[in-house]
Protein backbone atom coordinates (compact mmCIF):
# COMPACT_ATOMS: atom_id res chain seq x y z
CA UNK A 1 0.00 0.00 0.00
CA UNK A 2 1.19 3.51 -0.75
CA UNK A 3 -0.24 7.01 -0.64
CA UNK A 4 -1.44 8.72 -3.79
CA UNK A 5 1.52 9.40 -6.05
CA UNK A 6 -0.06 11.04 -9.14
CA UNK A 7 0.63 14.58 -10.29
CA UNK A 8 -0.34 17.57 -8.17
CA UNK A 9 -0.35 15.84 -4.76
CA UNK A 10 -0.02 18.05 -1.69
CA UNK A 11 1.56 17.66 1.71
CA UNK A 12 -1.25 17.03 4.14
CA UNK A 13 1.05 17.12 7.15
CA UNK A 14 4.12 15.27 8.31
CA UNK A 15 5.34 14.77 4.77
CA UNK A 16 2.33 12.68 3.81
CA UNK A 17 1.12 13.00 0.21
CA UNK A 18 -2.58 13.73 -0.19
CA UNK A 19 -5.25 14.98 -2.55
CA UNK A 20 -6.25 18.52 -3.48
CA UNK A 21 -9.41 19.72 -5.19
CA UNK A 22 -9.40 21.22 -8.66
CA UNK A 23 -10.35 24.90 -8.88
CA UNK A 24 -12.26 25.19 -12.14
CA UNK A 25 -12.10 29.01 -12.08
CA UNK A 26 -8.52 29.33 -10.97
CA UNK A 27 -5.07 27.96 -11.55
CA UNK A 28 -5.28 25.02 -9.04
CA UNK A 29 -5.43 21.63 -10.66
CA UNK A 30 -6.83 18.56 -8.98
CA UNK A 31 -4.61 15.68 -7.89
CA UNK A 32 -4.16 13.02 -10.55
CA UNK A 33 -5.75 9.74 -9.44
CA UNK A 34 -3.73 7.02 -11.09
CA UNK A 35 -4.92 3.59 -12.10
CA UNK A 36 -2.06 2.11 -10.08
CA UNK A 37 -3.28 3.75 -6.87
CA UNK A 38 -6.91 2.81 -7.44
CA UNK A 39 -5.97 -0.80 -8.13
CA UNK A 40 -3.83 -0.81 -5.03
CA UNK A 41 -6.71 0.38 -2.84
CA UNK A 42 -9.09 -2.06 -4.49
CA UNK A 43 -6.88 -5.07 -3.88
CA UNK A 44 -6.13 -4.09 -0.31
CA UNK A 45 -9.85 -4.04 0.48
CA UNK A 46 -10.76 -7.09 -1.61
CA UNK A 47 -7.89 -9.00 -0.06
CA UNK A 48 -9.39 -8.53 3.42
CA UNK A 49 -12.85 -9.62 2.24
CA UNK A 50 -11.74 -12.65 0.25
CA UNK A 51 -9.25 -13.58 2.96
CA UNK A 52 -12.22 -14.32 5.24
CA UNK A 53 -13.84 -16.58 2.64
CA UNK A 54 -16.42 -14.05 1.46
CA UNK A 55 -17.23 -14.01 -2.24
CA UNK A 56 -17.25 -10.50 -3.68
CA UNK A 57 -20.79 -9.24 -4.33
CA UNK A 58 -21.32 -5.88 -6.11
CA UNK A 59 -24.78 -5.60 -4.54
CA UNK A 60 -23.45 -5.89 -0.97
CA UNK A 61 -21.77 -2.72 0.21
CA UNK A 62 -21.10 -4.04 3.72
CA UNK A 63 -18.65 -6.84 2.95
CA UNK A 64 -15.61 -5.12 4.43
CA UNK A 65 -17.47 -4.66 7.74
CA UNK A 66 -18.50 -8.34 7.66
CA UNK A 67 -14.93 -9.42 7.12
CA UNK A 68 -13.72 -7.26 9.99
CA UNK A 69 -16.36 -8.77 12.25
CA UNK A 70 -15.26 -12.27 11.32
CA UNK A 71 -11.72 -11.24 12.18
CA UNK A 72 -12.93 -9.84 15.50
CA UNK A 73 -11.56 -6.40 14.70
CA UNK A 74 -14.69 -4.27 14.51
CA UNK A 75 -16.35 -2.57 17.47
CA UNK A 76 -19.14 -4.72 18.86
CA UNK A 77 -18.01 -7.85 17.01
CA UNK A 78 -19.32 -11.00 18.69
CA UNK A 79 -16.57 -12.94 16.99
CA UNK A 80 -13.87 -11.04 18.87
CA UNK A 81 -12.61 -13.93 20.97
CA UNK A 82 -9.85 -12.22 22.86
CA UNK A 83 -9.36 -8.76 24.34
CA UNK A 84 -7.01 -7.04 26.72
CA UNK A 85 -8.93 -4.98 29.27
CA UNK A 86 -7.61 -2.57 31.85
CA UNK A 87 -9.88 -3.63 34.69
CA UNK A 88 -12.81 -5.85 35.66
CA UNK A 89 -13.54 -3.87 38.83
CA UNK A 90 -13.78 -0.21 37.76
CA UNK A 91 -17.41 0.85 38.27
CA UNK A 92 -17.34 4.44 36.95
CA UNK A 93 -16.25 5.41 33.43
CA UNK A 94 -12.76 6.99 33.58
CA UNK A 95 -12.70 10.72 33.05
CA UNK A 96 -9.94 10.84 30.42
CA UNK A 97 -9.68 7.48 28.64
CA UNK A 98 -7.34 6.93 25.71
CA UNK A 99 -8.65 5.61 22.42
CA UNK A 100 -8.84 1.82 22.57
CA UNK A 101 -9.04 1.62 26.38
CA UNK A 102 -11.36 -1.26 27.30
CA UNK A 103 -13.03 -2.32 30.56
CA UNK A 104 -15.27 -5.17 31.63
CA UNK A 105 -18.22 -3.44 33.29
CA UNK A 106 -18.86 -5.00 36.73
CA UNK A 107 -22.00 -5.12 38.84
CA UNK A 108 -22.69 -1.80 40.51
CA UNK A 109 -21.48 0.27 37.56
CA UNK A 110 -22.59 3.91 37.48
CA UNK A 111 -23.17 6.76 35.03
CA UNK A 112 -22.91 5.78 31.35
CA UNK A 113 -22.03 2.19 32.28
CA UNK A 114 -25.00 1.58 34.58
CA UNK A 115 -27.14 -0.05 31.87
CA UNK A 116 -24.33 -2.15 30.42
CA UNK A 117 -23.23 -4.43 33.27
CA UNK A 118 -21.46 -7.54 31.97
CA UNK A 119 -20.47 -5.90 28.68
CA UNK A 120 -17.07 -4.67 27.58
CA UNK A 121 -16.77 -0.91 27.15
CA UNK A 122 -14.19 0.37 24.63
CA UNK A 123 -13.42 4.07 24.14
CA UNK A 124 -13.53 5.01 20.45
CA UNK A 125 -11.95 8.39 20.98
CA UNK A 126 -15.29 10.17 21.24
CA UNK A 127 -17.69 7.71 22.93
CA UNK A 128 -17.96 4.35 24.64
CA UNK A 129 -18.72 1.38 22.37
CA UNK A 130 -20.22 -1.67 24.08
CA UNK A 131 -19.49 -5.28 23.22
CA UNK A 132 -21.80 -8.09 24.34
CA UNK A 133 -19.38 -11.05 24.36
CA UNK A 134 -20.56 -14.65 23.89
CA UNK A 135 -19.60 -17.63 26.03
CA UNK A 136 -16.08 -18.68 25.17
CA UNK A 137 -14.88 -15.09 24.91
CA UNK A 138 -11.55 -14.39 26.60
CA UNK A 139 -10.04 -11.36 28.28
CA UNK A 140 -6.71 -10.66 29.93
CA UNK A 141 -5.62 -8.14 32.56
CA UNK A 142 -2.39 -6.14 32.78
CA UNK A 143 -1.18 -8.41 35.62
CA UNK A 144 -1.28 -11.43 33.29
CA UNK A 145 -4.44 -13.08 34.59
CA UNK A 146 -6.65 -14.68 31.96
CA UNK A 147 -10.43 -15.10 32.10
CA UNK A 148 -12.91 -17.00 29.95
CA UNK A 149 -16.66 -16.36 29.74
CA UNK A 150 -18.56 -19.44 30.87
CA UNK A 151 -22.35 -19.48 31.34
CA UNK A 152 -22.50 -15.69 31.23
CA UNK A 153 -19.69 -14.98 33.71
CA UNK A 154 -15.93 -14.68 33.45
CA UNK A 155 -13.89 -17.27 35.35
CA UNK A 156 -10.15 -17.30 35.72
CA UNK A 157 -9.06 -19.75 33.06
CA UNK A 158 -5.76 -20.94 34.48
CA UNK A 159 -7.30 -21.51 37.90
CA UNK A 160 -10.19 -23.43 36.33
CA UNK A 161 -7.86 -25.63 34.28
CA UNK A 162 -5.60 -26.30 37.23
CA UNK A 163 -8.58 -27.11 39.42
CA UNK A 164 -9.86 -29.64 36.90
CA UNK A 165 -6.44 -31.27 36.68
CA UNK A 166 -7.04 -32.04 33.02
CA UNK A 167 -3.48 -31.17 32.05
CA UNK A 168 -2.19 -33.98 34.29
CA UNK A 169 -4.78 -36.65 33.48
CA UNK A 170 -4.49 -39.41 30.89
CA UNK A 171 -5.95 -42.81 30.13
CA UNK A 172 -3.50 -45.69 30.51
CA UNK A 173 -3.13 -48.04 27.55
CA UNK A 174 -0.85 -50.94 26.69
CA UNK A 175 -0.36 -53.80 29.13
CA UNK A 176 -0.15 -54.21 32.89
CA UNK A 177 3.66 -54.10 32.72
CA UNK A 178 4.26 -51.89 29.65
CA UNK A 179 1.91 -48.91 29.94
CA UNK A 180 1.51 -45.90 27.67
CA UNK A 181 -0.47 -42.68 28.09
CA UNK A 182 -0.80 -39.30 26.40
CA UNK A 183 -0.98 -35.98 28.20
CA UNK A 184 -2.45 -32.91 26.50
CA UNK A 185 -0.75 -30.53 26.07
CA UNK A 186 2.26 -32.71 25.46
CA UNK A 187 5.35 -32.12 27.65
CA UNK A 188 8.56 -31.43 25.76
CA UNK A 189 10.50 -33.79 28.03
CA UNK A 190 10.25 -35.60 31.34
CA UNK A 191 12.11 -32.66 32.89
CA UNK A 192 8.89 -30.66 32.43
CA UNK A 193 7.10 -33.17 34.67
CA UNK A 194 9.57 -33.22 37.55
CA UNK A 195 7.57 -33.26 40.78
CA UNK A 196 4.21 -32.92 38.99
CA UNK A 197 1.36 -35.29 39.92
CA UNK A 198 0.26 -37.45 36.99
CA UNK A 199 -3.07 -39.28 37.22
CA UNK A 200 -3.71 -42.36 35.09
CA UNK A 201 -7.10 -43.96 34.51
CA UNK A 202 -6.32 -47.68 34.78
CA UNK A 203 -9.78 -48.86 33.65
CA UNK A 204 -8.59 -50.32 30.34
CA UNK A 205 -5.73 -52.21 32.00
CA UNK A 206 -7.27 -53.18 35.33
CA UNK A 207 -4.32 -53.35 37.69
CA UNK A 208 -0.59 -52.93 37.24
CA UNK A 209 1.73 -55.91 37.05
CA UNK A 210 5.15 -56.53 38.54
CA UNK A 211 7.87 -53.95 37.80
CA UNK A 212 5.78 -51.95 35.29
CA UNK A 213 7.00 -49.11 33.08
CA UNK A 214 5.08 -46.03 31.95
CA UNK A 215 5.76 -44.21 28.67
CA UNK A 216 4.15 -40.76 28.50
CA UNK A 217 3.76 -39.11 25.08
CA UNK A 218 6.45 -41.35 23.60
CA UNK A 219 9.17 -39.78 25.75
CA UNK A 220 10.48 -43.18 26.83
CA UNK A 221 9.63 -45.97 29.28
CA UNK A 222 10.12 -45.04 32.96
CA UNK A 223 9.95 -47.61 35.76
CA UNK A 224 7.20 -47.18 38.35
CA UNK A 225 8.22 -47.84 41.96
CA UNK A 226 6.79 -47.45 45.45
CA UNK A 227 7.26 -44.21 47.37
CA UNK A 228 9.90 -45.89 49.51
CA UNK A 229 11.93 -46.88 46.46
CA UNK A 230 10.93 -50.53 46.14
CA UNK A 231 9.90 -52.29 42.91
CA UNK A 232 6.16 -52.80 42.43
CA UNK A 233 5.04 -56.39 42.93
CA UNK A 234 1.71 -55.96 41.13
CA UNK A 235 -1.66 -54.50 41.99
CA UNK A 236 -0.44 -51.20 43.39
CA UNK A 237 -1.89 -49.19 40.47
CA UNK A 238 -5.62 -49.48 39.86
CA UNK A 239 -8.65 -47.24 39.45
CA UNK A 240 -7.21 -43.71 39.19
CA UNK A 241 -3.52 -44.10 40.03
CA UNK A 242 -1.35 -41.10 40.86
CA UNK A 243 2.34 -40.97 40.01
CA UNK A 244 5.07 -38.39 40.57
CA UNK A 245 8.23 -38.25 38.45
CA UNK A 246 11.29 -37.89 40.70
CA UNK A 247 13.86 -37.41 37.96
CA UNK A 248 14.52 -41.12 37.56
CA UNK A 249 11.34 -43.05 38.36
CA UNK A 250 7.59 -42.63 38.60
CA UNK A 251 6.72 -42.98 42.29
CA UNK A 252 3.24 -44.41 42.77
CA UNK A 253 1.61 -42.20 45.42
CA UNK A 254 0.30 -44.12 48.42
CA UNK A 255 2.23 -47.29 47.66
CA UNK A 256 4.85 -48.57 50.10
CA UNK A 257 6.50 -51.92 50.54
CA UNK A 258 5.11 -53.44 53.70
CA UNK A 259 7.63 -53.67 56.52
CA UNK A 260 6.66 -56.34 58.98
CA UNK A 261 8.29 -58.18 61.85
CA UNK A 262 6.87 -61.06 63.80
CA UNK A 263 8.86 -62.38 66.73
CA UNK A 264 7.69 -65.36 68.71
CA UNK A 265 9.04 -66.97 71.89
CA UNK A 266 8.85 -70.69 72.44
CA UNK A 267 7.93 -72.33 75.79
CA UNK A 268 9.76 -70.66 78.67
CA UNK A 269 9.93 -71.46 82.36
CA UNK A 270 10.42 -68.68 84.87
CA UNK A 271 14.11 -68.02 85.38
CA UNK A 272 15.15 -70.48 82.68
CA UNK A 273 17.72 -69.62 80.03
CA UNK A 274 16.08 -71.48 77.21
CA UNK A 275 14.16 -68.79 75.30
CA UNK A 276 14.09 -69.41 71.54
CA UNK A 277 13.18 -66.63 69.07
CA UNK A 278 11.85 -67.55 65.65
CA UNK A 279 12.41 -64.49 63.45
CA UNK A 280 10.10 -64.21 60.45
CA UNK A 281 11.25 -60.69 59.48
CA UNK A 282 14.55 -58.88 59.12
CA UNK A 283 14.83 -57.93 62.79
CA UNK A 284 16.23 -59.65 65.88
CA UNK A 285 14.96 -59.57 69.43
CA UNK A 286 16.95 -60.72 72.46
CA UNK A 287 15.15 -61.90 75.60
CA UNK A 288 16.55 -61.73 79.16
CA UNK A 289 16.79 -64.69 81.52
CA UNK A 290 13.63 -64.01 83.46
CA UNK A 291 9.88 -64.08 83.26
CA UNK A 292 10.08 -60.93 81.12
CA UNK A 293 9.57 -61.13 77.38
CA UNK A 294 11.67 -58.12 76.46
CA UNK A 295 14.11 -56.77 73.90
CA UNK A 296 14.49 -53.91 71.48
CA UNK A 297 14.34 -53.18 67.74
CA UNK A 298 15.94 -50.12 66.18
CA UNK A 299 14.10 -48.69 63.18
CA UNK A 300 16.26 -48.21 60.09
CA UNK A 301 15.87 -45.42 57.54
CA UNK A 302 14.10 -47.74 55.12
CA UNK A 303 11.68 -48.91 57.83
CA UNK A 304 10.26 -45.54 58.96
CA UNK A 305 6.51 -45.11 58.78
CA UNK A 306 3.23 -45.60 60.62
CA UNK A 307 3.05 -48.98 62.38
CA UNK A 308 0.58 -50.99 64.34
CA UNK A 309 2.51 -52.71 67.13
CA UNK A 310 1.25 -55.57 69.25
CA UNK A 311 2.61 -57.63 72.10
CA UNK A 312 0.99 -60.72 73.58
CA UNK A 313 1.77 -63.03 76.51
CA UNK A 314 0.12 -66.31 77.48
CA UNK A 315 0.92 -68.54 80.46
CA UNK A 316 0.01 -71.85 81.98
CA UNK A 317 -1.42 -72.59 84.44
CA UNK A 318 -3.82 -69.55 84.51
CA UNK A 319 -2.71 -66.87 86.94
CA UNK A 320 -3.46 -63.31 88.11
CA UNK A 321 -1.71 -60.09 87.12
CA UNK A 322 -0.30 -60.71 83.67
CA UNK A 323 1.04 -57.41 82.28
CA UNK A 324 2.10 -56.23 78.82
CA UNK A 325 3.20 -52.85 77.40
CA UNK A 326 5.16 -51.23 74.54
CA UNK A 327 7.83 -48.54 74.79
CA UNK A 328 9.39 -46.26 72.14
CA UNK A 329 12.66 -44.61 73.16
CA UNK A 330 11.93 -45.53 76.77
CA UNK A 331 8.47 -43.92 76.80
CA UNK A 332 5.36 -46.04 77.16
CA UNK A 333 3.14 -45.72 74.06
CA UNK A 334 0.52 -48.33 74.91
CA UNK A 335 -1.71 -48.72 77.91
CA UNK A 336 -0.60 -51.14 80.60
CA UNK A 337 -2.68 -54.18 79.83
CA UNK A 338 -3.07 -55.99 83.14
CA UNK A 339 -5.40 -58.85 83.83
CA UNK A 340 -6.43 -58.79 87.47
CA UNK A 341 -9.03 -61.53 87.29
CA UNK A 342 -8.11 -64.92 88.65
CA UNK A 343 -7.01 -67.67 86.32
CA UNK A 344 -6.09 -65.44 83.39
CA UNK A 345 -4.34 -67.17 80.54
CA UNK A 346 -3.17 -64.25 78.37
CA UNK A 347 -2.77 -60.49 77.95
CA UNK A 348 -2.15 -58.21 74.93
CA UNK A 349 -1.61 -54.52 74.18
CA UNK A 350 -1.48 -52.54 70.93
CA UNK A 351 -0.19 -49.16 69.74
CA UNK A 352 -0.49 -47.33 66.42
CA UNK A 353 2.37 -44.87 66.09
CA UNK A 354 4.68 -43.21 63.58
CA UNK A 355 8.23 -44.53 63.92
CA UNK A 356 11.25 -42.65 62.60
CA UNK A 357 14.73 -43.84 61.76
CA UNK A 358 16.66 -44.49 64.96
CA UNK A 359 13.61 -45.06 67.17
CA UNK A 360 14.04 -47.94 69.59
CA UNK A 361 10.91 -49.98 70.26
CA UNK A 362 10.64 -52.44 73.12
CA UNK A 363 7.99 -54.93 74.18
CA UNK A 364 7.63 -55.79 77.88
CA UNK A 365 5.53 -58.57 79.40
CA UNK A 366 5.57 -59.93 82.93
CA UNK A 367 4.14 -62.88 84.74
CA UNK A 368 4.08 -63.40 88.49
CA UNK A 369 6.45 -65.92 89.99
CA UNK A 370 5.52 -69.50 89.40
CA UNK A 371 3.92 -69.08 85.98
CA UNK A 372 5.11 -70.79 82.84
CA UNK A 373 5.10 -68.73 79.64
CA UNK A 374 3.78 -70.83 76.83
CA UNK A 375 3.71 -68.09 74.16
CA UNK A 376 5.24 -64.63 73.80
CA UNK A 377 4.90 -62.48 70.70
CA UNK A 378 5.96 -59.01 69.54
CA UNK A 379 4.78 -57.96 66.07
CA UNK A 380 4.73 -54.85 63.92
CA UNK A 381 3.05 -54.04 60.62
CA UNK A 382 3.76 -50.85 58.66
CA UNK A 383 0.58 -49.23 57.41
CA UNK A 384 2.02 -46.31 55.44
CA UNK A 385 4.99 -43.99 55.15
Amino acid sequence: MDRINGADTVDIGGGKRGFQDEDLLGPQTGTEVTAEWLNMVQEEICGVIEGEGIELDPADWGQLAKALKLMGLSKGARARRWMAVISMETTAPPGAPAEGDAYLIPAGATDAWAANVGKIAEWSGTAWAYISPPDGHGISLPDGRVFERVAGSYVEKIAKDVQSGKWNFAVAAGTATVMTATLSPAPASYDDLLGAPIRLDMTAIGVSGAAPTVNLNGLGAISAITQDGEPLIGGEMQGIAQLVYDGTYFQVVGSVRRRNFFLEAAVQSVGANNVVITNYGSKTLALPESSELAGSITIGAEDAGVYVLNTFLACSPPINNLTSLIQVNGVRVSANATTDAANSEGVSTTAVIRLSAGDVIRALSWTPAGANIIAGRFSGHRLSL
